[in-house]
């Protein structure tokens, strides 16, 4: 849902930049596999169909050149971050938290139930993504990052 809130964000830039096209694509699809994730996940492993979609290894080896494409089109980070930026931006980091969320989840339940490894694998990697995604959004909209900065003082007044 929390993506699906990002690419309504991006809409209108996405209709005039290219980029920001090419990356609505990629969350489009990244909507797709989360779908089939979510049905391989839901049903038990003798009751799966063979024909059933699943993550597959080609879906992360896509996704890990979809972080790479991003992160060459940015400036390197040298310090932590705030998640912000626009609001597509926030976006994509509030789908990172989910996405860190759903990945301990997934640990956890993978203690008591089979869980599939490379579906494990692909909410990793997507929270890389997810990171990779909203500074990217940041970048393209020209807002600026906003770094930790550990020996902050409160402000004087509201």
């Amino acid at each position: 849902s929390v993506i699906g809130l990002a690419r309504w964000a991006l809409h209108d830039d996405a209709q005039v930049n290219p980029r920001l096209d090419a990356l609505d694509r990629w969350l489009g699809w990244t909507q797709d596999m989360l779908f089939n994730l979510g049905s391989d996940l839901a049903t038990l492993p003798p009751d799966r169909r063979a024909s059933a979609p699943r993550i597959a290894q080609r879906d992360i080896n896509a996704l890990e050149s979809a972080i790479d494409d991003a992160q060459e089109q940015l400036p390197p980070l040298d310090a932590f971050i705030h998640p912000g930026g626009t609001q597509a931006g926030a976006y994509l980091h509030l789908a990172r938290a989910v996405c860190r969320r759903a990945e301990r989840s997934m640990v956890e339940l993978a203690r008591t139930e089979p869980v599939e490894p490379l579906a494990l694998a692909y909410v990793n990697r997507l929270s890389d993504a997810l990171f990779a995604w909203a500074r990217f959004v940041n970048y393209e909209r020209g807002a600026g990052e906003h770094r930790w900065n550990p020996g902050s003082s409160p402000p004087d007044a509201v």
